[in-house]
């Protein structure tokens, strides 16, 4: 949980979400794997929900980060 908001705020890269339309993976790296913190974006005008909303997050391996580039567009990464 403490790893959330840094890699929102410092990611090692972003991906859009190919399925999922105005959605982005945050990637960062963790001591032996990495963090890939699905965040939702509001592009509209909702009141009822007016702001970014991180939906899920969870630990993956450089095996399936790799599939996550292939599949989806990266739209950020740090070098």
């Amino acid at each position: 949980m403490k790893n959330i908001s840094k890699i929102i705020l410092n990611p090692k890269e972003v991906l859009e979400d190919s399925k999922n339309k105005n959605t982005l993976f945050f990637i960062g790296n963790l001591t032996k794997n990495n963090l890939n913190v699905v965040v939702k974006l509001n592009t509209t005008t909702d009141k009822k929900h007016p702001e970014n909303s991180v939906m899920t997050a969870w630990i993956i391996r450089d095996k399936n980060l790799k599939k996550l580039r292939e599949k989806n567009k990266i739209i950020y990464k740090d070098e």
